[in-house]
């Protein structure tokens, strides 16, 4: 697994699990952001060994998947490499996405999944990062506003609550057991409730 760190201080990473005995690709990042009408996926490597194609796989449930396009790989390559692909069917609920990168050979491997919240008002979501288990809550353009974060888990009990004022903050889930979840994030004026699961 390699770590990285943007501009913001939000990190990041990206872990392929092999089903051969060679890693074909070191993915070094894997994430994504609901933009107004489209849901934009990116993600880099830093080598790639008889890399053919990505494919991308979505998910409403976090659990059955499906096909909805393919990049091509750069087959053999030792320089970064940058992707980007954008579902133009963005669900009006939360999305699970994840990618199988294929060799020339026939044989694959998956990355860990991303979920992306689609944008509220004021820009409010979040983002479950399976690779890392943690989950990012954002909010943009709203700097002076004070929201509570509070996690239920499915026999409705509140097993986290925070608060934030800023542009982001970043929420540890490894101490949550695999299962369904609902965040509610609110404000003032603001409330958002969804339902994603952790892996």
């Amino acid at each position: 697994m390699v770590r990285i760190m943007d501009a913001n201080g939000c990190k990041d990473s990206g872990t392929f699990v092999v089903l051969g005995n060679s890693l074909p690709i070191e993915l070094i990042s894997f994430n994504g952001v609901a933009m107004n009408n489209y849901n934009l996926l990116e993600w880099s490597t830093s080598s790639e060994i008889n890399n053919d194609y990505f494919t991308i796989e979505k998910s409403l449930s976090g659990i059955q998947f499906e096909n909805i396009g393919t990049v091509d790989g750069a087959g053999n390559s030792t320089l970064l490499r940058q992707y980007m692909f954008k579902d133009m069917m963005p669900s009006k609920e939360i999305s699970y996405y994840r990618l199988k990168q294929t060799d020339f050979n026939g044989s694959y491997s998956y990355s860990n999944i991303i979920a992306i919240q689609p944008n509220k008002k004021h820009g409010i979501g979040y983002t479950y990062i399976g690779s890392e288990q943690q989950i990012m809550v954002f909010c943009y353009e709203c700097f002076e506003e004070n929201y509570n974060i509070d996690i239920t888990d499915a026999a409705g009990r509140n097993i986290h609550h925070s608060e934030f004022k800023g542009n982001n903050t970043i929420i540890n889930a490894d101490q949550f057991a695999q299962g369904y979840y609902f965040i509610r994030i609110s404000s003032n004026e603001t409330t958002i409730t969804s339902k994603f699961f952790i892996y």
